[in-house]
C-alpha cells in the first residue's frame, strides 16, 4: 500500500486540521469504548459526518475501540458500531481479545487493526492474529527495525507503527500503576500518567525516572519506510489542533521527499526539527527503540512536561524586574516558561519583565519558549481554519423554452462520477438577459459544500432569463446528487445483531462437589523446599526469574524433582516479555525444556504461537495479564489451548461473577507489576552491570515499588508497593466459583512465604477461620474496580 500518514484526531477540528495538512488518515474515539476518555472525543452525530467527509477526500478513518471490555458492554459496543459501520467505517483499533472476536463475526466485511494496547512483540504474535483475521497490526513501540522486518516476511498484515509523540514508560497494555494508585485505569482510557511524577530510586534524589522523551523518527524515515512498515502513526489526541496539523504537515513533506527523490535525496532540514521542538518535546526528542535498545539519552529525567526550546537567560534582577537576554528571536505573544513575551525581541538583544512574586533567580538561568505565537497563527491560518474542497468540472446549458441542465464531473484518479440535473425551463428575457459572466459568478459559490468549480463551462443562448434562486437550486441538487453518488460504494448494510440480549458467552456454574484449590508461584527459589512440605497446595509455579543464572537448566530440574516428589505439579512462568532479538535467541525454551514441567503459564500471545510452532502439547494456561475480562476473551485463549486463564485484576467481584470464573484461577495475594518495561532504571542511573537485582523506586510521598531486573530477558519489572491481600474474604471469593485460587510471592523471604501460605490454607482450604497479616496490603480493585 501507499505509505499512509496517520494523524490522531482528538476532536472534529482536530480532524479537519489533520486532513488539511497531508494526512491521508485519522484515528479518533467516539463518546465510548477508546483510550482516551479525557479527550475532546465525537459525538455519534459527529463521527458519522466525520466518516463522510473522510471518503469524500479520498481519506480514511479508524475507530479507536481500544480498551478492555467488560461482559456487559459487549451488546452495547456491538449495537453502537452498527450505524458508523453501515456509513462505511473503514476500521476499528482493538485491544480485547473477545471485542476482536465479536466484531470478527459481527461485522465480517470490516478491517480489524490490532491496537498497541495488546503487546505484540514480534512475528509470533502476529501471526497469532492474523489467524484472528486482523487486517494490521500495531506492535508495541519498543520492537526495533529488524523484529518489524520479521513480522513484513512472516506475515502477510499491514504495519502501523508510532513515529512521532510521547511514549510510554511501560509497555503499553501492560501498565497498572495508573490503575492501583488512583484507580484510573491505562487500560480504559483513563490513565493518569503517574509515571510523569518525580521518584528517586535506590536513595537518590528525585528525577522524573520513568517520563521519557518525546520520539521523532524524520532523521531515520528511510530505515523504517524500507523495514516494511506501511503506516506512519502520529501520537497526541490529547494535544492541541495546531500540533496535530504541524505534525501531520511535517511528515507528509518528508513522506513525499523519500518517495520522489529516494534515500539519497532525503535531507531533514533543522528549521524543520525546530518547528517540530516549538510544537511539543520533553527535553529534546529520541529516535525511539527502532535503532536502540534503550538508555538514559530516551530519557527526559530534568522535565516531565513541554520543554520548547532554549529562550533567553537571565542577565540580572534587581527587586521584582529582571533582565534578561534573547537567545532566539522571540515575539510578541510568545510564552516564556509562564511569561507572556510583549514586544518583538531580536537575538542577542535584552528586555526586562516584571515578575509580581520577587522570586529570585540564579544569574544565568534559562527560561525556555513554550509557545511560539506566530508558528501557532501560521498553522490556525493555513490548515485549522481550512475544510478541504475537491475541485470538480461541471457544464451548464441554458436556452430559452429549454429545462436547464448542469452536468458536473469528478474524478478521483481511478474513476469518473458524471452527474447530470435538469432544472426548470429557461426563460425568454422581456428586459435584462442574464450574462454568462453574472451567470457563472453565482454558479460558482459552492459555500460550504466538499467541491469547488475548477472549471464551469457555460453554454448560453440568446435572451435568457432564470431566477437565482433556480439557479442556486439546479446546482445544490447535482452537488448533493455527486456527493450521495461519491459515498455510495462505503455504504454497507449490516444484519440484525445476533449476540442475546442477556448474555454473550455461555455460563457454566460451579460443579458440586468440586473443591477450591490453592496454588502458589514463586520468582525465586527461595523457600521451595519449605513450601513442598505443606499440606494444602495443588500446583507450584516458578516464574522465569528463577532461572536467569547460567545454571538455570540444573535448577528447574532438580526444582520440578523436589515437587513431584511431594505428589505437587510444577508449572513453569514464561516471561511477561518474550522478543525473537539476537540477545535472547539462546535463552528461548526449547521442546525439551518446556516438557520438563507439567504446564506452563503464558503471558503473552507470542509464546501461544511459539509453543506451537516448536511442537509442544502439554497444558497451558493464561495469566492475568492476558487479559480475559470477558467471557469471549476466555473463549479465544481456550481455543489456543488454555486449559484455564486468570482472572483479570482490574474487575471488581460482581464483574468477576458476570464474566464467569468457573475452573478458572484467581489472585488473592501478591504484589501486582505495575510496570514492565524496556527501560531500565539502572542505566537511567548510573550503570548497568547487567546483573539481576532487587531495587526500590520511591515516590514523592515516600511509597517504595520494588524493582526487579530480569537481565537475561532484558526488561524491568516495578512492583506495587503493597501487596494485594484477600484474607477475611474467602466467602466471597468462593460465591465466584473459581477452580483455584493463588498466591503470587514475588519480594517476600522464604520464612514470610511460609507464614503467608500457612495463613491463606488454614482459611482457604480447611476453613480454620481467618488470619490476621503482619503486612501492609489493599483489597486492589476487587471492592473498587475501575470505571
Amino acid at each position: 500500500m501507499k505509505t499512509e500518514v496517520l494523524a490522531p484526531a482528538g476532536s472534529k477540528e482536530g480532524l479537519f486540521a489533520a486532513l488539511s495538512a497531508g494526512a491521508d488518515a485519522v484515528y479518533t474515539g467516539g463518546r465510548m469504548f477508546g483510550a482516551r476518555a479525557y479527550a475532546d472525543n465525537l459525538s455519534d452525530e459527529e463521527l458519522s459526518e466525520c466518516i463522510d467527509y473522510c471518503h469524500l477526500h479520498g481519506k480514511r478513518l479508524y475507530l479507536t475501540v481500544n480498551t478492555l471490555m467488560k461482559e456487559k458492554e459487549l451488546i452495547s459496543l456491538v449495537n453502537w458500531l452498527v450505524p458508523f459501520y453501515e456509513t462505511g467505517l473503514d476500521a476499528v483499533i482493538v485491544q480485547d481479545l473477545g471485542t476482536f472476536s465479536i466484531l470478527k463475526k459481527e461485522f465480517p466485511l470490516l478491517d480489524l487493526h490490532v491496537s498497541t494496547q495488546m503487546t505484540v512483540q514480534g512475528a509470533w504474535g502476529a501471526k497469532f492474529l492474523e489467524r484472528m483475521g486482523a487486517s494490521r497490526v500495531v506492535p508495541a513501540r519498543e520492537l526495533g527495525l529488524d523484529e518489524i522486518r520479521r513480522i513484513r516476511k512472516e506475515t502477510g498484515l499491514e504495519i502501523e507503527c508510532f513515529v512521532h509523540g510521547a511514549l510510554c514508560y511501560s509497555y503499553s497494555g501492560q501498565c497498572l500503576m495508573s490503575s492501583m494508585i488512583g484507580g484510573r485505569s491505562g487500560n480504559r482510557g483513563r490513565c493518569a500518567q503517574p509515571c510523569r511524577l518525580p521518584y528517586s530510586y535506590d536513595g537518590g534524589g528525585d528525577q522524573f525516572l520513568l517520563s521519557p522523551k518525546d520520539i521523532c523518527t524524520l532523521e531515520i524515515l528511510p530505515d523504517i519506510l524500507e523495514a516494511g512498515v506501511d503506516s506512519l502513526k502520529i501520537e497526541g489526541r490529547m494535544k492541541r489542533t495546531e500540533y496535530t496539523a504541524g505534525v501531520s504537515a511535517m511528515y507528509r513533506k518528508y513522506v513525499d521527499l523519500y518517495h520522489k527523490n529516494g534515500r539519497e535525496g532525503y535531507r531533514v532540514e533543522e528549521d524543520d526539527i525546530r518547528i517540530l521542538m516549538d510544537l511539543y518535546n520533553r527535553g529534546g526528542f529520541s529516535g525511539g527503540y527502532y535503532k536502540r535498545y534503550n538508555g538514559v539519552s530516551m530519557m527526559s529525567v530534568e522535565r516531565q512536561n513541554h520543554y520548547g526550546t532554549k529562550g533567553a537567560a537571565l542577565v540580572g534582577q534587581k527587586g521584582s524586574v529582571s533582565t534578561w537576554r534573547a537567545l532566539e528571536p522571540l515575539n510578541k505573544g510568545d510564552i516564556l516558561e509562564s511569561w507572556p513575551v510583549e514586544d518583538d525581541v531580536p537575538k542577542g538583544k535584552t528586555f526586562t519583565i516584571r515578575m509580581q512574586d520577587r522570586k529570585i533567580l540564579k544569574k544565568g538561568t534559562v527560561w525556555n519558549r513554550t509557545y511560539c505565537a506566530p508558528l501557532m497563527e501560521t498553522l490556525k491560518e493555513r490548515y485549522t481554519e481550512k475544510r478541504i474542497q475537491e475541485k470538480i468540472n461541471g457544464k451548464l446549458m441554458i436556452s430559452p423554452g429549454e429545462p436547464a441542465i448542469l452536468s458536473v464531473f469528478q474524478h478521483d484518479g481511478e474513476h469518473e462520477i458524471i452527474v447530470n440535473i435538469s432544472g426548470n425551463l429557461v426563460q425568454k428575457a422581456e428586459r435584462q438577459p442574464m450574462t454568462e459572466e453574472k451567470v457563472k459568478k453565482q454558479m460558482m459559490r459552492t459555500g460550504n459544500t466538499p467541491y469547488v468549480f475548477e472549471k464551469l463551462d457555460i453554454e448560453m443562448g440568446k435572451d435568457c432569463f432564470l431566477p437565482l434562486q433556480q439557479l442556486n437550486e439546479l446546482r445544490r441538487e447535482a452537488l448533493e446528487e455527486l456527493q450521495y453518488r461519491q459515498l455510495l460504494p462505503y455504504r454497507r448494510k449490516k444484519d440484525i445483531v445476533s449476540l442475546p440480549v442477556e448474555s454473550t458467552g455461555k455460563k457454566e456454574g460451579h460443579k458440586a462437589g468440586v473443591s477450591l484449590e490453592l496454588t502458589v508461584s514463586l520468582e525465586s527459589l527461595e523457600g521451595l523446599a519449605g513450601l513442598v512440605e505443606l499440606p494444602g497446595i495443588a500446583r507450584i509455579y516458578l516464574d522465569s526469574k528463577c532461572f536467569m543464572s547460567d545454571s538455570a537448566r540444573e535448577k528447574a530440574s532438580a526444582a520440578v524433582k523436589l515437587c513431584r516428589e511431594k505428589g505437587i505439579p510444577c508449572w513453569y512462568i514464561m516471561p511477561a516479555i518474550f522478543r525473537r532479538i539476537p540477545s535472547q535467541e539462546s535463552k528461548l525454551p526449547d521442546l525439551k525444556w518446556c516438557d520438563c514441567f507439567d504446564g506452563i503459564l503464558l503471558k503473552n500471545l507470542e509464546e501461544i504461537q511459539y509453543l506451537k510452532e516448536i511442537g509442544y502439547t502439554g497444558k497451558t494456561a493464561s495469566d492475568y495479564n492476558l487479559y480475559t475480562c470477558n467471557d469471549t476473551a476466555k473463549e479465544v485463549l481456550a481455543d489456543a489451548g488454555c486449559v484455564f486463564s486468570t482472572c483479570p485484576v482490574e474487575l471488581r467481584f460482581q464483574e468477576l461473577a458476570q464474566r464467569s470464573c468457573c475452573r478458572d484461577e484467581l489472585l488473592i495475594y501478591g504484589r501486582i507489576p505495575v510496570m514492565t518495561t524496556v527501560q531500565c532504571l539502572q542505566k537511567t542511573t548510573g550503570h548497568c552491570g547487567k546483573q539481576p537485582g532487587l531495587h526500590i523506586l520511591k515516590d514523592r510521598k515516600g511509597k517504595a515499588f520494588p524493582v526487579k531486573n530480569c537481565c537475561p530477558w532484558c526488561y524491568n519489572v516495578i512492583y506495587n508497593s503493597v501487596p494485594i491481600s484477600l484474607h477475611g474474604m474467602a466467602e466471597d471469593v468462593k460465591k465466584l466459583s473459581p477452580g483455584s485460587v493463588r498466591l503470587a510471592f514475588t519480594t517476600e523471604t522464604g520464612k514470610e512465604i511460609q507464614e503467608i501460605t500457612k495463613g491463606f490454607l488454614r482459611e482457604y482450604i480447611y476453613e480454620r477461620g481467618t488470619f490476621t497479616p503482619g503486612y501492609e496490603f489493599t483489597r486492589g480493585h476487587y471492592r473498587r474496580g475501575v470505571e
